[in-house]
This record gives C-alpha cells, sequence and structure tokens, in this order.
C-alpha cells in the first residue's frame, strides 16, 4: 500500500515562492515596509495557501500597530484572529520557524514578490479568461472548505484607503476619464501627467509619489514624430514610459495588458481615445455595451492596483449637465470612479481649465488653469501649470456652447457676404446654401441680424458698411 501524502509532501512552485518570500519577511522584518508600499498592493489574494493568507494578514496586522514582526507576537496575533488551526497540520509555530530557516538575502525580496504576484495574476487570469493557455493552478487548499466559492464576509474584509496618482484627480486601480472637445490639449496634457509620474515629480496640489512606469496606448498619434516630441517637452524619463502596440481591443486582449501590468509593474495606463479601443461587437452608444466592454478593465485595473487614464472627446449635445457630454453614452462616467473635464476658460480663451466632473472617493479639488506653452528647443507644446481657480465643470460646458454657437454664426455670416457679394439676392437661394452648409436656421438668423439684413426683406443685400467689408 503506498504511502499516504500529506499537504506538506506535494508543495508546488507556487507556495514554493510563498514560503521563501514569507521567510524572508520574517528574517528581515524591516522590508515590510517597503513590501507593503509596492504596486500592485500585496493582498490576501496575493497567495495561494491559505496558511499562507493567514500569515501575511497577521503581519500586516502587527506592522500597522506599529508592533515588532517576531515569532511570539507573530503567533499570538495567528490565535487571536482564529486562524491557529490553519496550521496545525503544518507543525504550529513549527511551521514558522521552518520559515526562517530560508537562506534568502533581503535583496531577493523584490524578485520573490515579482513571482509571487505574476503566480497570483495567472491564478486570477485563469478564472476570468478561461481559454488562458499559461495557467493551470495545482490544488492545495486554496480555499476555505466552509466558504462558498464567491463569497466574502465583511468581517474577513479589512478597511482600506483610497491611493492616489494625483489626489483628487486620478486613483490608482480605478478607471478615470479625461474629457474635452478636440484640439484643447487632452493629449499633451496627458503626456504631462505621465512625464511627472514617471520621474517622482509631484502634480500640482499634491505630494510626489515613487517614479512609476507608464503605457500609453495612442493609435491615432505617430509614436516617433508626435508622442515622444510631446513627452520630451514635457521632460520625462525615457527609461520609464512604454507604448503598447498590440493592445487594440477591449475586452479581448485585456489578458496581454494584465501580463504586461504585472511584468513592467505599469503604475498607469492611458488609452487615447479609448472608444477606439472598444470591440467592433460594440456599440459606444449604448449603455449596456459600454459596460460590457469597460467593466473587464475596471477589474483589471482593481486586480493589478494600476490606474487606467481614458480619454474622451465631448458629445455634440448641446446644453444640459457636464455630466451627460462625455462620449456617446452616459455609461462612460457611470463606470469611471472619477472624471475630469478640460475646457477652454471663460475668462481667456487663451488659456485652458481642468475641472473635476466626477469623484466617488474624495471630496471634489479645485479646478485648474493651464496654458500651453511651446518650451525653447521643442517644436510642440507643454503645460503650463497656473493655479487653482473656481471654474466648474458646467462652467466649462456653457463657455464650450458659447464658442461653439459664435463659430457657427461666424461661418453662418461668411456664407451670407459670399453670396451677396455680387449685389442683392433672393432670400431662398441664401437659405438653401446655408442649409446645404449645414447652417441651422436658427444660426443663420442670427447671422442675418448681426449684418444688418431685415429678416422680411424677399431680397437680401448687404448693408453699406458691410459690403465694404466683403469688398476688401
Amino acid at each position: 500500500m503506498s504511502k499516504v501524502q500529506k499537504p506538506t509532501d506535494r508543495i508546488n512552485p507556487c507556495l514554493q515562492h510563498e514560503r521563501r518570500l514569507l521567510g524572508c519577511l520574517l528574517n528581515y522584518p524591516e522590508q515590510i515596509t517597503a513590501v507593503m508600499g509596492m504596486t500592485p498592493p500585496v493582498t490576501r489574494e496575493t497567495f495561494l495557501g491559505v496558511p499562507h493568507i493567514a500569515l501575511w494578514e497577521s503581519i500586516e496586522s502587527l506592522h500597522k500597530e506599529g508592533a515588532p514582526v517576531e515569532l511570539d507576537s507573530l503567533w499570538r496575533q495567528i490565535e487571536q484572529n482564529g486562524q491557529a488551526a490553519r496550521f496545525s497540520q503544518l507543525g504550529g509555530i513549527n511551521y514558522l520557524i521552518d520559515l526562517q530557516k530560508g537562506t534568502d538575502i533581503p535583496n531577493a525580496i523584490p524578485e520573490l514578490l515579482l513571482v509571487v504576484q505574476g503566480e497570483a495574476s495567472r491564478r486570477k487570469l485563469a478564472q476570468t479568461y478561461p481559454d488562458a493557455t499559461d495557467a493551470q493552478i495545482i490544488g492545495w487548499e486554496t480555499e476555505d472548505p466552509d466558504q462558498i466559492k464567491g463569497v466574502r464576509w465583511m468581517r474577513d474584509i479589512q478597511p482600506q484607503e483610497v491611493r492616489w496618482l494625483w489626489p483628487g484627480f486620478i486613483p490608482a486601480g480605478k478607471l478615470t476619464l479625461l474629457v474635452g472637445n478636440p484640439g484643447l490639449g487632452k493629449s499633451t496634457l496627458t503626456c504631462e501627467v505621465v512625464a511627472r509620474l514617471s520621474r517622482g515629480i509631484a502634480l500640482p496640489g499634491a505630494e510626489a509619489v515613487p517614479a512609476m512606469a507608464c503605457a500609453l496606448c495612442c493609435p491615432e498619434d505617430d509614436d516617433g514624430d508626435t508622442i515622444r516630441p510631446r513627452l520630451d517637452a514635457a521632460d520625462f524619463d525615457e527609461n520609464m514610459v512604454c507604448v503598447l502596440k498590440d493592445v487594440r481591443t477591449i475586452p479581448e486582449e485585456l489578458p496581454l495588458l494584465e501580463q504586461i501590468i504585472n511584468r513592467y509593474r505599469i503604475g498607469l495606463v492611458v488609452f487615447d481615445p479609448v472608444v477606439s479601443f472598444l470591440s467592433g461587437k460594440l456599440n459606444a452608444h449604448k449603455e449596456q455595451d459600454v459596460r460590457r466592454g469597460l467593466t473587464p478593465l475596471v477589474e483589471l485595473a482593481q486586480r493589478t492596483g494600476c490606474a487606467v487614464l481614458g480619454v474622451m472627446h465631448q458629445n455634440k449635445q448641446r446644453g444640459g449637465q457636464a455630466l451627460h457630454r462625455a462620449g456617446g453614452s452616459v455609461a462612460f462616467v457611470g463606470i469611471a470612479r472619477a472624471a475630469m473635464m478640460l475646457g477652454i476658460d471663460p475668462d481667456d480663451p487663451e488659456r485652458r481649465v481642468l475641472a473635476p466632473l466626477k469623484n466617488n472617493l474624495a471630496p471634489e479639488s479645485k479646478s485648474l488653469r493651464i496654458r500651453l506653452e511651446t518650451p525653447t528647443g521643442h517644436k510642440v507644446a507643454r503645460v503650463e501649470w497656473l493655479g487653482e481657480c473656481d471654474v466648474t465643470a458646467d462652467m466649462l460646458n456653457m463657455a464650450a456652447d458659447d464658442v461653439e454657437e459664435q463659430t457657427k454664426v461666424r461661418e453662418a455670416m461668411a456664407i451670407i457676404r459670399e453670396e451677396l457679394a455680387a449685389g442683392p439676392k433672393p432670400r431662398t437661394e441664401v437659405i438653401d446654401r446655408a442649409k446645404s452648409e449645414g447652417i441651422a436656421p436658427r444660426t443663420l438668423r442670427r447671422a442675418r441680424d448681426r449684418l444688418g439684413i431685415p429678416g422680411d426683406s424677399t431680397d437680401w443685400s448687404l448693408p453699406p458698411t458691410q459690403a465694404s467689408k466683403s469688398a476688401a
């Protein structure tokens, strides 16, 4: 009769790496602070073995309390958490002693953590994407036998503070949207954010965060003649920023994106514009389709701790709240945890204002004024920060409508002048020409009034002052 194997007799590679990592932390508790500050964060989901989960949570509890992480105190914490039974088949406290006998040096911790988190990511991929070929999970008490899969009791969930890359604007591990009309500098602004994060330089109104790797998905811009010059102008670290060429659709290629995030410890991914990444099977104007496409991206951000910034154009809807101007469906803003709007400063059309549009995670931040300036030696603009202001997203929305309307009125005035330059014409001919150019009747009436042409005239003609302008 063959000998019955104990769980410890068939330790798979995942558990071996976890044992080495935890053994290092027991031997070198001064490294715990650095590990807890890693991105993506270390959580209970990082570990496969239930005893390892219990051990990490006890280490975490002691560290947060400022208590020394030593064998005796650690075992008391495990007992206090009601987890001592998890170690009964492993030898109790002797299991912790065995972990300490590892030979790894402190410098091994980052690499061990990378391996353990990679294994955790592959396990998650196997659950989220059943067709993933690189994830085979070998069993060893991965779940509490008394717990039904997918159920998490609140007693097992520790309250956590929201982590921010840019407080009030971009939270870590969440989806954020940047909304604005074309040509205002949204891409230039994202390059500014990426450049500062790549060098660990504080964004306005925030404290500096450790330098982090960032990834750009920008299919509409060329890497060499557009993206690189923008980043150069913003003074970025070229060793900390990459472009992703094979991530083209959401959600089909999210497994690849997740592997990239975990392998290179990406802290921020920019989709510019995010709409172009939605699968061709999805309609950006249908709420259900938008949620079907973006929900896996939101879950990926949460799993990895990586912030996702999606850039969007405003829709053509006029009036109403600014919150409803993002993209084709309101679901874009609905599913995002934070959103901001970039618009023309109502007080100065040469300036821009970045205003909070939505923030579910913190008190609303103040808006920021910026100017796009071209630095000496560069051919593209970068962001110059001008300080806080009281301009809201709704004010930007109204100002944008006014600017758009004034532009259309000027276009209509030009058409009228062109039509009447040679002399009077039947008004029906002018109206037909304006209609063919997409000018709305209301806009045409405003243009006519500005030119001083009577509305009830059968034939339209330019007043002498306007006729001289046309001639000039």
